[in-house]
């Protein structure tokens, strides 16, 4: 067989023993990598990123609560006023947020105010730390989902449909 590793064009018996290269995913970012593909057969399940975008303004972030992915980045857009992202220390109880991870954006007076790639799974509360801003109700809040690996073949007995990527 010319697809054998092996093949030999002057062999006249199919004895048995063509080898091919072993199918699968060869995307190593990708959750259902497979080290020992040589061959990619288009398996390969990446997670979408996607960007979201939160205006910041007086006394307010739109969406002041949000929804995302592991993966995903969100950037900050200053309509107007001097404002910054504050995941870090509550500025109304000087407490930690206790997020998963902390992060802080600098404030400033229109434009992007920064983006933020969130690689954590979790709850992530954040304020405006200028002035009174958090106090006048300037805090949001954002939750990162976790990407659920799992058994993805329908043929299989623990097969999980909830399952996004297969973990083996």
């Amino acid at each position: 067989d010319s697809m054998a590793l092996n093949y030999d064009a002057t062999a006249v018996i199919d004895d048995g023993s063509c080898m091919y290269p072993a199918l699968g995913c060869t995307d190593s970012t990708a959750c259902n990598y497979n080290p020992i593909a040589a061959v990619d057969d288009g398996s390969c399940i990446s997670p979408i990123v996607v960007s979201h975008l939160i205006n910041t303004g007086s006394y307010y972030y739109n969406p002041s609560t949000l929804t995302i992915n592991i993966g995903d980045t969100v950037t900050w857009f200053n309509d107007g006023g001097f404002h910054d992202v504050n995941g870090n220390i509550n500025s109304q109880t000087v407490s930690s947020f206790n997020n998963p991870v902390s992060f802080y954006l600098a404030a400033n007076s229109g434009g992007v105010i920064g983006s933020y790639i969130f690689t954590i799974a979790g709850t992530y509360n954040y304020d405006c730390s200028i002035g009174s801003h958090a106090a006048n109700g300037m805090v949001g809040s954002i939750v990162v989902n976790a990407l659920v690996t799992g058994c993805t073949d329908p043929g299989a007995l623990n097969y999980d449909p909830s399952a996004s990527c297969d973990d083996g």
